[in-house]
């Protein structure tokens, strides 16, 4: 990351038209605020609630036969919610930071609220969505999709013609979040996480 050298700068410009009016529960109508990370925020970033609840998963179903190989997702509903436990330790959170070309803050008042990571493929003109972390009472409210927003006019900028991301199997809310901000799924690596959960590939074309 490297915001001293005004990598990720011209985002705050744009966020005069992105979203304003964001308020989550309790709190009072107030403009969210999208800004370049700083090595101060990681702190606050890392606080916030990375887990997620969901009464869906994304269901593999493999079978074979003369040679022939077929495999279906569907989304399948369970029985009671789960909560699901980020993939990534505090070690390769902060990595990620380190390694991210973009890192954006979200920010409604005095409260950090939510973050996003993106890292360029220069070779393959592409750049990976890392993390969209949202805290637990802005999540469903546009705070996620305008962090999107921001980062796929910083791709564009940057020459990246598709921006691709992967997402644990079970985690039904971020996928359908990528899904409606028109991203499109594009394959599936069955050990992709130390977890042990499968990892589902998206790809949003720009």
């Amino acid at each position: 990351m490297q915001t001293s050298k005004g990598k990720v700068s011209f985002e705050v410009c744009v966020l005069q038209s992105v979203n304003k009016g964001v308020c989550g529960k309790g709190m009072e109508l107030q403009e969210l605020v999208l800004r370049p990370a700083e090595t101060a925020d990681f702190e606050r970033c890392l606080a916030l609630d990375h887990s997620i609840e969901t009464r869906q998963v994304w269901q593999m179903t493999l079978s074979g036969w003369d040679g022939a190989l077929s495999i279906r997702f569907q989304p399948t509903r369970l029985p009671r919610p789960v909560r699901i436990t980020y993939p990534y330790t505090v070690d390769e959170l902060h990595q990620h930071w380190l390694e991210s070309d973009c890192v954006l803050v979200a920010e409604i008042g005095d409260s950090t609220v939510g973050y996003l990571t993106l890292k360029l493929d220069i070779h393959e003109q592409a750049a990976w969505l890392g993390n969209v972390v949202i805290a637990p009472p802005q999540r469903r409210i546009g705070v996620g999709s305008a962090l999107l927003k921001t980062a796929v006019l910083w791709a564009k900028k940057h020459q990246s013609h598709q921006i691709m991301t992967t997402i644990q199997a079970r985690n039904f809310p971020a996928i359908s979040f990528v899904q409606k901000n028109g991203f499109s799924f594009c394959g599936y690596n069955e050990f992709w996480y130390q977890t042990g959960d499968i990892g589902l590939f998206f790809r949003l074309g720009l």
